[in-house]
């Protein structure tokens, strides 16, 4: 139970949010102290079957008219050179989001993270100008092809350099050879490094903790099968909570 209220208080309370719309999510208003971290959703720019280098992003919107929704899978989205024909589950993209932030805020107080993405990532966070990057951090490495994608499904976190700019260009080129739902399933989210970072470890925390229960009960029913070999049912769940406690741990 003290566990439980422990990493409760590290929750964030969360407010309504603003939507990125044609590739922008403006967050020039937006109080990070007060409304927390906000969940990069809607509407991203997006170039199919491409991994664009990271550049000035006024130069990439005036070439690519692409957009696509995060969070997505691809097979629900339009194909951008067949009509009436949805994305494949599998190919590559790139994914790019111009983030205004508030005047006030630096980008070295800020952080980034993102859950699991089907099925290899690789981040880019840049100035508007294309010039200086910020940061990276890479899930996996996405290919162009089957045989150069090396996917992972992790969820990762990174802190951002500072800067004087008020806008951060996030870059992200994806690639989906293996899953059969590929795309970006889950929105990421920028914060305060201290909120970002505070909300992993409470995660990482419940994590293990669920994992040493599991363990705890696949051992003694173990015993209890060892002490009984008659006790089918003990020998049955010890299996089961090893299974979860693997599927839990990868």
């Amino acid at each position: 139970v003290t566990l439980v209220c422990l990493l409760a208080g590290c929750a964030e309370v969360r407010v309504d949010q603003p939507v990125a719309r044609d590739g922008v999510l403006d967050l020039s208003e937006w109080d990070f102290e007060t409304g927390g971290s906000v969940d990069l959703k809607g509407e991203w720019l997006f170039v199919w079957q491409e991994f664009v280098e990271p550049g000035p992003v006024d130069v990439f919107r005036g070439i690519h008219a692409g957009r696509a929704d995060v969070p997505e899978i691809w097979k629900s989205h339009p194909h951008p050179d067949l009509p009436e024909s949805n994305l494949p589950t599998v190919g590559y993209g790139t994914y790019v989001l111009d983030v205004v932030l508030p005047p006030e805020v630096d980008t070295g107080d800020l952080a980034f993270k993102v859950e699991s993405v089907i099925s290899a990532g690789r981040w880019r966070f840049y100035e508007a100008n294309g010039l200086n990057e910020l940061g990276r951090v890479n899930q996996g490495e996405p290919g162009r092809s089957v045989e150069t994608d090396v996917p992972i499904w992790i969820s990762v976190s990174t802190t951002l350099a500072h800067s004087e700019d008020s806008r951060l260009v996030i870059w992200c080129h994806l690639s989906n050879y293996l899953h059969a739902r590929g795309g970006m399933w889950a929105a990421p989210e920028i914060g305060l490094r201290t909120a970002i970072e505070q909300r992993s470890w409470a995660k990482e925390t419940m994590k293990a903790s669920t994992l040493g229960i599991l363990i705890i009960v696949c051992i003694y029913h173990f015993v209890l099968y060892y002490q009984r070999r008659e006790d089918d049912a003990s020998l049955y769940f010890a299996i089961f909570c090893a299974a979860m406690a693997l599927r839990h741990w990868s």
